[in-house]
């Protein structure tokens, strides 16, 4: 399993704006290939503000069958569409980051 992990830093004014238009834009993943799921973590606290780590930021979680199931969807006509409406610049409170892992080992709960 892999996953992406985006941190995207939203102003908390417009954080219902966001949550919509992305909430919208899922639908093309809709049958994308190695594609498993989606989970969108709203920030529940505020940044300090020499925090290093986005503390204020959604955090926007993909998870995939591989790397390569992820890399051929940064390829495809699905993912253009899906950037193609970008965030406004008001929206933005700050610079998004992105992380990849390869899971290394788990456990469900009981």
């Amino acid at each position: 399993m892999y996953t992406v992990i985006n941190h995207i830093r939203v102003v908390p004014a417009h954080r219902e704006e966001f949550e919509a238009q992305f909430r919208a834009n899922l639908k093309h993943m809709d049958g994308v290939p190695g594609f498993m799921r989606v989970h969108v973590w709203r920030p529940t606290g505020e940044a300090k503000e020499d925090a290093l780590y986005p503390h204020d930021a959604y955090m926007v979680q993909t998870f995939w069958e591989s790397a390569d199931a992820f890399q051929a969807w940064v390829g495809s006509p699905s993912f253009r569409e899906s950037h193609r409406e970008k965030m406004p610049d008001a929206w933005r409170g700050g610079p998004a980051m992105m992380s990849r892992h390869a899971l290394a080992f788990g456990r469900d709960g009981d």
